[in-house]
């Protein structure tokens, strides 16, 4: 993993200033800081969103929930307001990942991050090195699920260069 320098925004108009000068943002980061271990993902700066609380609001406003994108995993199974206008999204929040990844993963960050497949997320063995070929990884190396035994690991989305969600 390459250094980066880290900084907490105090409020979203930092946040946003942040992000214009080229800063990548995290509220969990539960999906983005394994992303810079395997080299998936490379940042000069990461800016902390997830102290603003101001996104992570959960509230009924007339005939719309509205849920803020910093609201954890938990949180959102665990809002009355929720069980009560989404039933089926409380339950799939609180069976989503581990105790401890709903406790820190949002809900936000869990619509935005990058593909599940497992080609994709291996593990190399030594620097730099790749164990299957990724054309989302290294653009032009290859699709190594499209070769395997689930040649189809999204229903809508995939392409000859990438069959992954």
């Amino acid at each position: 993993m390459e250094d980066f320098a880290y900084a907490r925004a105090a409020s979203i108009d930092e946040a946003v200033a942040a992000m214009r000068n080229g800063a990548r943002v995290v509220a969990g980061g539960t999906d983005f800081l394994n992303w810079l271990r395997l080299g998936i993902a490379v940042a000069d700066q990461v800016v902390d969103v997830g102290r603003l609380d101001e996104l992570r609001n959960i509230v009924i406003d007339g005939a719309r929930l509205r849920i803020g994108a910093l609201a954890t995993l938990n949180e959102v199974g665990e809002s009355a307001a929720v069980r009560a206008a989404a039933p089926v999204l409380a339950d799939a929040c609180l069976k989503a990942a581990s105790p401890q990844l709903r406790n820190r993963g949002t809900l936000g960050g869990n619509i935005l991050q990058k593909t599940r497949c497992p080609y994709f997320r291996a593990e190399a063995a030594g620097a730099n090195a790749m164990p299957w070929p990724c054309n989302k990884r290294v653009p032009e190396s290859g699709c190594a699920a499209k070769e395997s035994r689930y040649p189809r690991l999204a229903l809508f989305g995939w392409n000859d260069r990438c069959v992954a969600t």
